[in-house]
């Protein structure tokens, strides 16, 4: 059900703009660690919505870094976003990390990363 958190934010982001309550060529969309996760799978999926993006410490390899259950939080985070070790949720977090959604050729947004370097759960390579 994680995705869902991804289209609820492109559809709150429609919403502002068509109702005239913002422009895309003004609206910003910013997250920290998971939020970086939101920040980055929302782009991927509607990029064209937002003139700018902050991400820090982004959670960009969900895939990746999901499968290694000996890293802090990652064993209980496999509820929520589930568990890429177990074929469902492979295909269920591939299908929203960020790293690997990326659309070659989309206009992207101007981005902002702010990685960590001691941060074993979002890793500045």
């Amino acid at each position: 059900r994680k995705p869902t958190t991804f289209t609820d934010v492109v559809a709150c982001a429609r919403t502002l703009v068509a109702s005239g309550l913002v422009r895309a060529d003004s609206l910003a969309l910013e997250g920290r660690s998971a939020g970086g996760l939101l920040v980055g799978a929302t782009l991927n999926r509607a990029p064209e919505l937002f003139a700018c993006a902050l991400a820090s410490v982004p959670f960009l390899d969900a895939a990746g870094t999901l499968q290694d259950g000996a890293l802090p939080l990652t064993a209980n985070e496999w509820e929520e976003f589930g568990n890429p070790n177990e074929v469902g949720g492979h295909a269920a977090v591939l299908g929203f990390s960020p790293v690997h959604n990326v659309v070659p050729r989309a206009r992207y947004p101007a981005c902002l990363l702010l990685p960590a370097l001691n941060d074993a759960r979002t890793g500045f390579w």
